[in-house]
């Protein structure tokens, strides 16, 4: 019975040490590669000014011309919602990398969740 408990412990030892964690990227304000190379998508929030509309382009790939994983998304902008986010699940597999192409008036920055595998 202490060897099972024994092999039980360091099975939920390992679950924990081992578990995939998300990563992110850095805080970003222009269109950017987050990853090359096979990944998760899992989610993205944005930042605006409070005025100019944020729209978005999530692209498997490492450039524009990588398919779109969602449609454009559009992120309007006032004093109550100048940070939104947007997410998957599950997430989306992007077996050519992620690329964000955004587009506003005024500033924007943003952080992308992924995983990679």
């Amino acid at each position: 019975m202490k060897k099972f408990i024994l092999v039980i412990l360091i099975m939920l030892f390992s679950v924990t040490v081992f578990a995939d964690k998300v990563d992110y990227s850095a805080n970003l304000t222009a269109d950017a590669t987050i990853v090359s190379g096979k990944a998760e998508f899992h989610g993205i929030t944005i930042t605006g000014d409070g005025t100019n509309v944020i729209t978005v382009d999530i692209h498997n790939g490492t450039s524009t011309s990588g398919e779109k994983i969602v449609p454009t998304i559009t992120f309007a902008q006032n004093a109550n919602t100048k940070t939104q986010s947007f997410g998957v699940y599950p997430p989306v597999d992007c077996s050519k990398g992620i690329y964000i192409n955004i587009t506003t008036a005024g500033t924007a920055s943003y952080v992308v969740y992924f995983k990679r595998y």
